[in-house]
């Protein structure tokens, strides 16, 4: 992450969301924006896969359960503040 802009740690972000689908799994982000924004079958069985992949990996790091958290804000607000040790530097 050698071009990420440090300046990003001093930010504050308002974000507004009225999703209330859980992030993975049959009403999961992945299956029903997915076609919308034209994933077919396939896509949208590996986006939800790599959905699934991620939420693995910041829960290990973290212990945060992301993968049924409904509400786009409070899981990117988790997500964000939980991925940090995925982007600091040595």
């Amino acid at each position: 992450m050698s071009s990420f802009d440090s300046r990003i740690k001093d930010c504050d972000f308002i974000i507004a969301s009225d999703v209330q689908n859980p992030l993975v799994g049959e009403m999961g982000a992945s299956r029903v924006f997915g076609p919308q924004k034209g994933a077919d079958n396939n896509m949208v069985e590996m986006l939800d896969q790599n959905m699934t992949h991620w939420a693995d990996e910041i829960e290990k790091v973290t212990g945060i359960h992301l993968h049924n958290r409904s509400g786009g804000q409070e899981r990117l607000e988790a997500s964000v503040e939980h991925s940090k040790p995925f982007f600091q530097q040595p």
